[in-house]
């Protein structure tokens, strides 16, 4: 019986070891993906900066159209490489019940962009940086239209209270079973990654670019 045990817990702590090394592998071929597409935006910053720079002076329009493309096909290459790594989640925190909840509430948009939401009325009305917004009720859920890159549905019985909030956010997670070892990493905003495509699909402007190169910056700020 004594052996028997033996061999059960040897070959339960070889599993956990390799369910160990396994994450800990993945997690470094994330972290070195992370690395690459924070300076794949910093490259694209520089592009942006110069295509203002030739739009501010230069009037060769092929040129600038060029390097626009160019622009656009190095944000759906990141777009392709970053989709796979990340994952969004829609969380309801409430301090007053101790509760931290990811699966009532939905995100119903493609490309959401992170978003911290105050409980306003306990119902249908909700903050963002001081500026009230309003749900659309019907039978069974609150649609609360964020912006036009996020939409989030509410169960129409979900409680809410004062002092609760509700977050948007991009979170890597790696962990591993059968031992308290959990990596937790705040992603990438893709939801601005895809804002950042939609602005260089508008017109070529200046101030177009301008607020291309801002959100670019704010992104490799994360």
């Amino acid at each position: 019986m004594e052996n028997i045990l033996n061999d059960f817990f040897k070959r339960r702590n070889k599993h956990i070891q390799n369910n160990i090394n396994l994450v800990d592998e993945k997690r470094n071929i994330y972290l070195k993906k992370r690395q690459e597409i924070k300076r794949s935006i910093s490259c694209i910053i520089g592009y942006l900066f110069a295509l203002k720079f030739d739009l501010e002076v230069n009037n060769n329009i092929q040129n600038n159209i060029e390097s626009l493309e160019n622009i656009k096909n190095k944000i759906e290459l990141l777009i392709t490489n970053y989709s796979p790594l990340t994952k969004c989640y829609c969380v309801y925190k409430s301090a007053t019940r101790a509760i931290v909840d990811t699966n009532s509430i939905k995100i119903i948009s493609s490309n959401p962009i992170c978003t911290n939401i105050t409980i306003k009325d306990c119902n249908s009305n909700f903050m963002i940086e001081n500026k009230t917004i309003y749900g659309i009720v019907s039978k069974e859920h609150i649609t609360l239209n964020i912006s036009e890159d996020t939409t989030i549905k509410i169960p129409k019985n979900f409680i809410q209270l004062k002092g609760d909030s509700i977050s948007i956010e991009y979170v890597d997670v790696f962990a591993a079973r059968g031992i308290n070892r959990v990596y937790k990493y705040k992603g990438i905003d893709l939801g601005q990654i895809y804002r950042l495509k939609k602005i260089l699909n508008r017109n070529m402007s200046i101030d177009n670019i301008q607020n291309a190169i801002n959100l670019a910056m704010s992104l490799i700020s994360e």
